[in-house]
This record gives C-alpha cells, sequence and structure tokens, in this order.
C-alpha cells in the first residue's frame, strides 16, 4: 500500500499536521480562483511539493481505501489539530465521507478543511470536523430573513453561477484583499495577516 504525504511543518501552520492535493487539478469549484490561489506558486518552486500532493491526489483518485487506510496506520501519531487541504479541495461526496469517517475514529481530534465545494453534503459529520466555506470579493451571496426578520446569508454560487444552501453549522471565511465590503462587523480578523511569526498552532481560533 503506498502512503500519502503528511506535512507537519507548514510556515503558517506551525507544527499542525496537514494533508494537501493539486490547486486545481484536485478542486472541484476553481474557474475564478485559480489565477489567485496561494498553492499554485508553491508547486512551482518547490519540486517535492508537487510531487507529494501529486501523489496523494493520484492515491485518493485511483485507490480511495488506501488514502484513507494511511490515516488510520497513523492513528497513534494524530495530535489534537488536523488541517485538511492547505492545497486542493474536496473533490466528491465519497471524498467529503472518508473523512467524516476518519474523525469520527479520532474524537479527541479537531479536524478543519476550508472549502469551495458547495455542493457535497457535510450534514453529516461529527463535531470534531469544522467545515468554513470559503468566499472571495466576486463570490456571489444571497441573503434571506430569519424567523425574527434579520437577513443572513443563505446561499453562495460557485463559479457556475450555481446556487447552494449554506448549511447553518457552517461559518463563511472572507478573502479581504480590501475590495470585500459584505463580511460582518464581529468578523475574526486572522492575526498571521498582520504579524506572520503567528501560526495556527498558536492561535487555534479556527
Amino acid at each position: 500500500m503506498k502512503q500519502i504525504s503528511i506535512a507537519t511543518n507548514n510556515s503558517k501552520l506551525g507544527a499542525i499536521p496537514n494533508t494537501s492535493l493539486l490547486p486545481g487539478r484536485d478542486c472541484l469549484n476553481f474557474k475564478n480562483c485559480i489565477s489567485k490561489c496561494y498553492a499554485v506558486p508553491i508547486v512551482k518552486q518547490y519540486k517535492n511539493t508537487k510531487l507529494a500532493w501529486s501523489n496523494n491526489g493520484k492515491v485518493l483518485r485511483d485507490n480511495p481505501e488506501s488514502y484513507f487506510r494511511s490515516f488510520f496506520d497513523r492513528k497513534r501519531v494524530l495530535p489534537g489539530m488536523y488541517r485538511i487541504h492547505v492545497s486542493g479541495d474536496f473533490i466528491s461526496q465519497s471524498h467529503v465521507n472518508g473523512w467524516i469517517d476518519i474523525a469520527r475514529d479520532y474524537p479527541s481530534v479537531k479536524f478543519m478543511a476550508f472549502t469551495k465545494s458547495y455542493a457535497l453534503n457535510f450534514d453529516n459529520r461529527p463535531d470534531n470536523l469544522e467545515i468554513i466555506f470559503s468566499v472571495f470579493p466576486d463570490t456571489k451571496l444571497a441573503e434571506s430573513k430569519n424567523n425574527s426578520g434579520e437577513l443572513y446569508t443563505s446561499k453562495i454560487a460557485d463559479d457556475d453561477n450555481n446556487w447552494h444552501k449554506i448549511p447553518h453549522d457552517i461559518r463563511l471565511a472572507w478573502l479581504d484583499n480590501g475590495k470585500e465590503s459584505r463580511m460582518p462587523d464581529n468578523t475574526f480578523n486572522c492575526p498571521a495577516v498582520k504579524d506572520k511569526t503567528i501560526k495556527c498552532a498558536d492561535c487555534k481560533t479556527c
């Protein structure tokens, strides 16, 4: 069985282990973001990183059972937090379901993934699997009124302009490039944007 690559030394995450796929190839909804994806320069610059991410995606597509078995085989070394997809995204419902199974098998580990695969179903995930929808300045959003008459963001459009309901337990992560005016007033601002010495392993807010 071919093992996948699990990284443990990311410049932003710190010591939080993470698994990645190739940007674009291993994404469902990337037409509008691939040109500004932070992972693209990484695979162009670092050959070994590209090979590792490419192999992860190949194993996932060709032998998904082997892909997820790699995590169960390493059960004793997984710490308290795990980041899914520094690069890449969920590519199918079975991919999502595989991570749901892993999260259930590791109840003491908090898993987290940012995603633009809005069309997939994340409803049956356990509490230790956090899914956050990524929102870019050109991402279309729709609002609805709740029972109290208050407006809330209820739907999100993918890059093909298909609309998807935002589940009540999924948060939004906003890319603030100076052009985003829709962020709520209580939005948490990532401290690492201003201070590069702060790592996700230190902050742990997301």
